[in-house]
């Protein structure tokens, strides 16, 4: 989620696609301040970006400590800023009260908040979850979701391989020609495709 938002804000290349440049705004449930802080300056020394590039284009939002922290909350706090991206990490944090029995229902109630601000803002939206800690099949919620909902576009999910130190990316799109699954390695502090952790 962090290096998406620095490669958005700074036009950087993003596991090999050139972002355009936008204005983000991370939503951060999980981390604290000063460790993402640490990993930035990391990502931006790795990628060889001056500071100066996200500068008044990456904005971030921190709801670790939060008891029942809200998107409506964060949004109502946003609106002023004209976000062109906002990354949400994790999703499911972000879940009201009532609906925190069904954790299905609670990415309906996501995904249909995320709408309703693209509709009223016209951004675009990144919701990140980590899978292994929840039990919700996320890629068959999601595309039961994507099958009503209009502005949910794109499905990524990353997922380990068996017996192998790496992970695959794949892909499901409405608007756009789908993309070939993608091998991916982390070498701290970038994630990384296959094709340029050989080139290093």
């Amino acid at each position: 989620a962090l290096e998406l938002a620095i490669d958005a804000a700074s036009a950087s290349y993003w596991l090999d696609h050139r972002c355009a440049k936008a204005k983000v705004l991370l939503v951060d449930t999980e981390n604290m301040p000063a460790f993402v802080n640490e990993r930035l300056n990391a990502i931006l020394k790795a990628k060889g970006i001056p500071s100066g590039e996200i500068d008044g284009s990456l904005d971030f939002v921190f709801l670790r400590n939060t008891v029942s922290p809200s998107l409506d909350d964060v949004f109502a706090a946003a609106r002023e800023r004209d976000y062109d991206l906002v990354i949400v990490d994790s999703i499911f944090r972000l879940a009201s009260v009532r609906a925190r029995a069904s954790e299905s229902q609670t990415l309906s109630d996501i995904l249909d908040l995320m709408c309703r601000q693209a509709e009223a803002g016209r951004c675009a939206f990144a919701l990140f979850q980590n899978i292994y800690l929840k039990k919700l099949d996320f890629e068959t919620a999601f595309e039961r979701e994507n099958t009503t909902l209009p502005h949910c576009d794109a499905n990524l999910v990353i997922r380990e391989v068996e017996g192998a130190d790496s992970l695959v990316m794949k892909a499901k799109t409405k608007s756009f020609a789908q993309p070939e699954p993608r091998i991916l390695g982390f070498e701290w502090p970038l994630w990384k495709t296959r094709d340029s952790m050989r080139s290093n």
